[in-house]
C-alpha cells in the first residue's frame, strides 16, 4: 500500500542516516593517532570484530596510541627489505625489531645489546647448547627430517630466541619453524638481535605488565630449568608482593624503590629498574655478582668438551666488586648495610659450599671418567650417550640452580629441595655409575693401552677424593 511503502523508504533512509553517522562519529572520536596517514588505515579494518581487533584494542590503551605512534611506525618496511611484503598500498614487516624501537628508545637498545639477555641465543647454539639441541633434542633418527626441529622450536626457542628466516616462496612470510618466536635473544631478518617484546608485550607494551613477576616467570621458570621464579614465589619479598601489589605503584613514570614504592621489590627492581642513587638499566649484568656459580654449574665439565659462546668475565674482581656494589644499592633502599652485608655473606657461604663439596670433586670425576670412554669407543665416542653424562647435567643444571637461586632470594624450601636433590644424584647416580665404569675395565685384560691408563687415573681421582674428609665417605652403596 502507498502508506506502507512511504513508510518504509522513511524507515530505509533514517537507517542510512543512522549508518553515515556512526561512520562520522567514529572517525572524529577515534584517538589522532587512528586517523593519522597511513596508520588510521591500519585501524578501519583492524577495528572490525573479525580482523585481530584484540590488537587494535591494545594499541588503543597503550602509550603509543597516546603519543601518536602510528601502526606504520613499528611495522612499515623499505620496499626490498628481507621481510617487508605489500599490504594494500603500503610496504610492511610483520617482524618489529629493536632496530624501530631505537629510534625512540636508543639508550635502552644500547643497553641491552651489552647484556646477557642479547646472548641468550648464543646460549643454544654455540658451544654445549648446539650439543644439546642438535643431539638430544633433535635425534639421529629426525636429523634429515622436519621433525628434528620442533623440541628447539617449542622448547629452548622459545625463550633463547630462533633465527627467522623467510620463506623464498612467500615474501614477508617466515617459516613456520622460526616464527612466531618472542624469545629474548632473537635473530631478526633486518641483522638485529632481541625482541622487546619479550618483555614488554606487545600491542600495549605495558610497562607496568614488564616490572611485575609474572613476566619474567614466562622463561625463567624450574620446568625451564632456571626456577628463579619459583625462588621468589616462595621468598618474604614474594609473599609481600602478592599481598601488598596495589601498593606497588607499578604504572609510576620512574618508579624508585624506596620513594614511588616500599612495599616490596620485584625481579625488575633488583635487576633493571631505578634506586635513589641509579638510574634503571636494560642490561641486567651490571648487578650479577653472584651469577659466577650459575655459569660454573650450567657449563661445569662441559665447557671443556664442548666450550662456551663468550668469555665470562664474572670472575674479574673489579668487576664482580662494581656488581655487588650496584646490587647492594638496591637493598639499601630498604634495608640497612648490616643487614645487607650479612646477607651476602649468608648467600655466598652457599655458594662457596656447593663449589667445595660439590663442583671440586665432581668436576675431576666426570672429567676422568670422560677419559675412559673415550678411551674405550675411540672415533665413536660421543658425548652425551652414557647415563653418567645425564646424571651429571641433571645435578648441575636444575638441581643445583634450585638451591643457588633460593638462596640468592631468601626461599628457604628451595635451598633445602635443592641441595638434597643434589645430594641425592650425587650419592645414588653419580658416584656409583664412576664407580661401577672404574670396576667394569679395572680387570678386563682384553683392553688396550690406553683404556688402562685412563682407568688407572680414575681410580686414582676416585680414591683420593673419598679419603678427603670434605668430600668422602661415600657409604650410601656397597663396594664390591
Amino acid at each position: 500500500m502507498p502508506g506502507q511503502d512511504a513508510n518504509m523508504k522513511n524507515c530505509n533512509l533514517l537507517l542510512l542516516i543512522l549508518a553515515f553517522s556512526f561512520i562520522f562519529l567514529l572517525y572524529f572520536f577515534m584517538p589522532a593517532t587512528a586517523q593519522a596517514e597511513p596508520g588510521g588505515q591500519c585501524i578501519v579494518c583492524h577495528s572490525r570484530e573479525d580482523t585481530m581487533p584484540g590488537l587494535y584494542k591494545e594499541y588503543l590503551s597503550s602509550k603509543h596510541s597516546k603519543e601518536g605512534i602510528t601502526c606504520i611506525d613499528c611495522h612499515g618496511a623499505v620496499k626490498g627489505s628481507p621481510s617487508a611484503f605489500k599490504h594494500y598500498n603500503e610496504f610492511i614487516s610483520i617482524i618489529v625489531s629493536p632496530n624501530k624501537c631505537k629510534r625512540c628508545h636508543e639508550i635502552e637498545v644500547l643497553q641491552f645489546n651489552e647484556s646477557a639477555h642479547y646472548r641468550a641465543r648464543e646460549l643454544v647454539t654455540k658451544g654445549f647448547g648446539a650439543y644439546f639441541l642438535n643431539h638430544i633434542a633433535g635425534s639421529p633418527h629426525f636429523r634429515e627430517n622436519r621433525l628434528k626441529e620442533a623440541p628447539g622450536t617449542n622448547g629452548c626457542l622459545r625463550c633463547h630466541g630462533s633465527d627467522i628466516r623467510m620463506n623464498p616462496k612467500k615474501p614477508g612470510h617466515p617459516t613456520p619453524d622460526t616464527w612466531p618466536n618472542s624469545g629474548i635473544g632473537r635473530k631478526n631478518p633486518d641483522g638485529s638481535t632481541g625482541n622487546c617484546a619479550a618483555c614488554h608485550e606487545r600491542h600495549e607494551f605495558s610497562i607496568a605488565q614488564a616490572r611485575r613477576p609474572e613476566s619474567c616467570a614466562n622463561c625463567h621458570n624450574r620446568e625451564g630449568g632456571d626456577p628463579q621464579y619459583e625462588a621468589y614465589t616462595t621468598s618474604r619479598h614474594g609473599k609481600t608482593y602478592y599481598s601488598e601489589t596495589d601498593q606497588m605503584n607499578l604504572n609510576s613514570e620512574e618508579w624508585i624503590a624506596g620513594k614511588d614504592y616500599f612495599a616490596a621489590p620485584t625481579c625488575a627492581t633488583c635487576h633493571m629498574s631505578a634506586t635513589i642513587n641509579m638510574k634503571a638499566t636494560h642490561n641486567i649484568n651490571e648487578r650479577l655478582d653472584w651469577n659466577t656459580l650459575l655459569q660454573h654449574t650450567n657449563a661445569l665439565a662441559v665447557k671443556e668438551k664442548c666450550g662456551l659462546p663468550f668469555d665470562i668475565d664474572y670472575d674479574q674482581p673489579k668487576v664482580k666488586s662494581e656488581r655487588r656494589a650496584n646490587m647492594e644499592n638496591v637493598c639499601l633502599a630498604c634495608h640497612s648495610s648490616i643487614f645487607t652485608n650479612n646477607f651476602f655473606d649468608q648467600y655466598i657461604s652457599e655458594v662457596e659450599y656447593f663449589k667445595e663439596k660439590r663442583l671440586v670433586p665432581g668436576k675431576q670425576l666426570f672429567l676422568a671418567a670422560t677419559k675412559v670412554y673415550e678411551a674405550v669407543e675411540g672415533d665413536g665416542y660421543q658425548f652425551f650417550t652414557h647415563s653418567l653424562d645425564y646424571t651429571w647435567w641433571g645435578m648441575c643444571n636444575g638441581n643445583t640452580k634450585a638451591a643457588h637461586s633460593g638462596a640468592a632470594m631468601m626461599s628457604p624450601g628451595l635451598v633445602e629441595q635443592g641441595n638434597g636433590d643434589v645430594a641425592s644424584a650425587w650419592y645414588t647416580g653419580f658416584i656409583p655409575q664412576v664407580y661401577g665404569l672404574m670396576k667394569e675395565y679395572e680387570g678386563d685384560k682384553d683392553v688396550g693401552e690406553e683404556v688402562k691408563k685412563a682407568v688407572k687415573e680414575l681410580k686414582r681421582v676416585y680414591h683420593k677424593l673419598k679419603k678427603e674428609p670434605l668430600y668422602g665417605p661415600w657409604p650410601y652403596f656397597k663396594e664390591e
